[in-house]
C-alpha cells in the first residue's frame, strides 16, 4: 500500500531530485546542496519526507501477548512511550520484515518498510487464533515525517496542528524525531518553518551510514538470517521464550555461526567501492570473491574517508581484517570495522 508523499507537488515545484525505493514509491534524494542538508542533520533540525516507511496498528487486549509470541524480541516490558527493533522470522528463521515496535498503553504500533506492510498485516493476522487483536495497515491514511539532528527535540514541540503519533529513535547518530500524521492534515505550510530544513535521502544515507545503521532491503532482506545482520544484539532477545523461527536463531546462538556477516568497512585513499562490488580476499588476479558492498559514502565525520558496510563470509569478518575491493579500476585495500562510525553519545537508539 504504497502511496505518493502529499509534499510531492511541492517537491517538484521545488525541483527537487527525486529517486525511486523499489516500485511506485518516490522520495527526495537531494534539494538543492548534499552539503548543506548533511551539515543540517548534524548541527540543526533536518526534516525528512518518508513515504518508503510503513505504519500497522494493533489493538485489543491481546495483543501484546499475540506481538511478543511472534516477533524476535521482547515486547511485553515495554512501557508506553518506549520502543524497541525487531524481526519478524518465517518458520526457517530468514527475515520477513525488520520492525520498529512503538508501545502505548490503548495500541501498539508497527514502523517498517512500506512494501512489507501488507505482507505483514496479513501474516499476523492469519496467525491470529481468537486473541482479541485487530490489525489495522494505516500505511496509506497516515505519512511519516522525520527530524533528524541534536536540535530535532525542539523542532518538533513546535509542529502543531498535526494529530497522530510520535516516537523518537536515532538513525543518523543524532536525536530523530518522528511523527506519523494523517495524510490529509500535512501541508505545504510545513515546509515554511524555519526551524529546520528539508533534507533529501542522500544526506541521511550519509548520516546513517557514519551511525552504523543498516536498513532492511537495502543491507540485509528477505533471505537473511539474524545472525547476519550485524543487529543482532539491537533486534533480538534470548530470553524471551518461543516466537516462529526461534529455534533456528537459538541453535546457531549455541552451537554455530553464521555463514556471512554485515560488517562497516574503511577504504585506503580516496577510492569509493559502491554498493554491488564484489570483495576479495587479495589484490591480484588470483583472488576470490568473499563479499559484496551493501552501502559506501565518503564520510564528512572522518574527514570524507571512504566508508560503508559489507556483506561478507565468516572469517573475514573480524575488525581489523584487510581485504580487497574494486573502485574505477583499482583493487582498493579496505579495512574491516564495526557498524558504527560515529555517534553522538546521546543519540543512542531507544530499547
Amino acid at each position: 500500500m504504497a502511496n505518493p508523499s502529499p509534499l510531492l507537488p511541492q517537491f517538484e515545484k521545488a525541483e527537487a531530485l527525486m529517486m525511486s525505493w523499489g516500485d511506485a514509491v518516490q522520495i527526495v534524494s537531494e534539494f538543492a546542496s548534499l552539503e548543506i542538508e548533511y551539515a543540517t542533520i548534524r548541527k540543526g533540525a533536518a526534516l525528512m519526507d518518508c513515504p518508503h516507511r510503513g505504519l500497522l496498528k494493533l489493538t485489543g487486549s491481546d495483543r501484546v501477548d499475540f506481538l511478543h509470541r511472534m516477533v524476535s524480541n521482547s515486547v511485553k516490558d515495554l512501557s508506553p512511550g518506549q520502543l524497541r527493533r525487531a524481526f519478524i522470522l518465517t518458520a526457517k528463521g530468514r527475515i520477513l520484515a525488520d520492525l520498529l515496535i512503538v508501545h502505548d498503553a490503548q495500541y501498539t504500533l508497527i514502523d517498517l518498510d512500506v512494501h512489507q506492510a501488507d505482507t505483514v498485516a496479513t501474516e499476523l493476522d492469519n496467525l491470529l487464533f481468537g486473541e482479541d487483536v485487530q490489525i489495522e495497515n494505516l500505511s496509506g491514511s497516515y505519512h511519516r515525517l522525520s527530524l533528524h539532528g541534536p536540535k530535532a527535540p525542539e523542532a518538533a514541540e513546535h509542529i502543531e496542528g498535526l494529530d497522530g503519533y510520535r516516537f523518537e529513535y536515532a538513525e543518523t547518530g543524532e536525536t530523530g524525531c518522528h511523527l506519523w500524521a494523517p495524510v490529509d492534515e500535512i501541508t505545504a505550510a510545513i515546509l515554511d518553518d524555519d526551524r529546520f530544513k528539508p533534507i533529501g535521502w542522500g544526506a541521511f544515507n550519509i548520516a546513517r551510514i557514519e551511525a552504523g545503521r543498516p536498513m532492511f532491503n537495502i543491507d540485509f532482506g528477505p533471505d537473511s538470517l539474524p545472525h547476519e545482520t550485524g543487529v543482532l544484539d539491537e533486534a533480538a532477545s534470548f530470553t524471551k521464550g518461543c516466537y516462529r523461527g526461534q529455534e533456528i536463531v537459538a541453535r546457531m546462538q549455541s552451537l554455530g555461526h553464521p555463514s556471512k556477516k554485515l560488517v562497516g568497512f574503511r577504504a585506503d585513499g580516496d577510492l569509493l567501492p559502491l554498493a554491488g562490488t564484489g570483495i576479495l580476499d587479495a589484490e591480484g588476479s588470483d583472488a576470490a570473491t568473499v563479499g559484496a558492498v551493501t552501502s559506501s559514502t565518503y564520510a564528512p565525520m572522518l574527514s570524507k574517508s571512504p566508508i560503508g558496510f559489507a556483506m561478507v563470509k565468516w572469517g573475514h569478518h573480524e575488525d581489523g581484517c584487510k581485504l580487497f575491493a574494486p573502485a574505477e579500476g583499482v583493487n582498493v585495500p579496505i579495512q574491516i570495522h564495526p557498524l558504527r562510525f560515529y555517534q553522538r553519545e546521546s543519540s543512542a537508539p531507544s530499547t
